[in-house]
């Protein structure tokens, strides 16, 4: 690895601290804390902090983000298709 690669590069950490909550169910275990067998510190996976970072931005910020649940009037969840089209024609489907 050039040593040009290595400056260009750049992490982020992101933090955050919960009480009383379970921030990271596993659905596999009855929705139990994921939790690193060797230390018991909870774990938070980067599935979970995608979905909190694009809920802050839809919710708090409004901003208009893909990869959210929308239902219509009968209980439906929009498919991913049809959530394209809503990119795609603006809202317009004509």
């Amino acid at each position: 690895m050039s040593n040009e690669k290595a400056i260009n590069r750049s992490e982020l950490v992101f933090l955050y601290d919960v009480q009383y909550a379970n921030p990271n169910g596993d659905p596999l275990d009855g929705n139990k804390p994921r939790t690193d067998p060797s230390t018991g510190i909870n774990l938070v996976s980067d599935v979970r902090l995608k979905r909190t970072i694009r809920d802050y931005l839809n919710e708090f910020k409004g901003e208009e983000i893909f990869v959210r649940e929308i239902e219509d009037d009968e209980g439906n969840i929009q498919d991913a298709k049809l959530r394209a089209e809503d990119f795609l024609y603006d809202g317009d489907k004509n």
